[in-house]
């Protein structure tokens, strides 16, 4: 599963979470979640991004700026409900 929220009007936060531990451990050994290969992803300097893994749930949460703040002229996904889609281009290695 995989979803975007705002986390104020200045961070997007993104969870993603898997379906077993087996899968959970090959993501986090590849370094699929690699904040300067998040950072290219979103146009964002790596120290930008923030990784935190969840070993209780198999969860991985990236949390960083929004491009634009909550509700700005140029914001075009207030509840960042669709941030979340850059990340689709990760795989997790079989």
């Amino acid at each position: 599963m995989i979803r975007s929220r705002n986390a104020g009007s200045f961070l997007v936060s993104i969870d993603v979470i898997f379906r077993d531990e087996a899968t959970y451990r090959r993501a986090l050994d590849a370094n699929v979640f690699d904040p300067v290969r998040i950072g290219q992803l979103y146009h964002l300097d790596a120290s930008a991004v923030r990784v935190i893994p969840h070993e209780i749930t198999f969860g991985v949460k990236v949390t960083m700026p929004r491009q634009a703040p909550s509700g700005a002229v140029n914001d075009s996904d207030i509840d960042s409900a669709q941030s979340y889609v850059p990340l689709l281009a990760l795989a997790v290695p079989d």
